[in-house]
């Protein structure tokens, strides 16, 4: 089993400047709430569908520097991974596959995942999240990786850096791959990445629902709670 630490490349990061916006939105969510969320146990039902989008940022990003070989790391322990890249995977969903996913009991923002579809592109994008009498919405930037092998465990240090949001809890989060995707309705028939399209949506709660209502038509991604 291999660890490895990831981070974005800084051109992804940029593309995603935290917006000064003051209200935190509390209408409905369609991304799920203290109790909800579209992961499924392996065991389970398959989620939604992934998405006819295609093509991808072609963003580099930052090669993972390997920080141990053959252990579990002791602050996720407590959590199911893969030693053969076959079994053992906590989480199943129609966007990803098999998976596991966990944060460290040592830090709010560490969480790992492992990936048993691995790919070399798109990258695979995670958004940090928090939930409010029912709604969830971003807090940071998204992290990204290229989850090119089954058998590893990838670490990612999550930002909290949204501005007015950086003093909420991190609870969920949003994984989907950095992918384009034609979005109807208020997008107006744009061809646009996952993680902008969503980030936009949630950014305009306060004027309009249909943007969320429109990224919903197309579940390629993942809402993780996180305990």
């Amino acid at each position: 089993l291999v660890l490895f630490s990831i981070g974005c490349d800084a051109p992804r990061d940029k593309r995603f400047v935290p917006r000064k916006d003051t209200t935190f939105y509390t209408s409905p969510s369609p991304f799920g709430g203290f109790n909800t969320g579209s992961v499924e146990n392996s065991q389970g039902t398959t989620g939604s569908g992934s998405g006819s989008g295609s093509g991808d940022s072609s963003t580099p990003v930052t090669p993972p520097e390997s920080v141990g070989v053959g252990n579990i790391p002791a602050d996720v322990g407590h959590c199911s991974w893969s030693t053969n890249g076959t079994t053992g995977y906590q989480f199943n969903h129609a966007h990803l596959g098999d998976y596991s996913f966990c944060r460290s009991t040592q830090s709010e923002t560490t969480v790992y995942i492992q990936v048993k579809q691995s790919f070399a592109s798109p990258p695979l994008c995670i958004i940090p999240t928090t939930n409010f009498s029912g709604s969830s919405t971003y807090i940071g930037e998204p992290r990204c990786l290229y989850p090119t092998n089954n058998t590893t465990i990838y670490k990612i240090i999550l930002y909290k850096n949204r501005y007015n949001y950086t003093s909420f809890p991190l609870t969920g989060v949003m994984i989907m791959k950095d992918q384009i995707q034609q979005y109807g309705g208020p997008y107006n028939n744009q061809y646009l990445l996952t993680p902008d399209a969503y980030m936009h949506c949630i950014d305009m709660l306060s004027q309009s629902t249909e943007y969320c209502a429109e990224f919903q038509k197309h579940p390629n991604f993942i809402y993780q709670p996180i305990n």
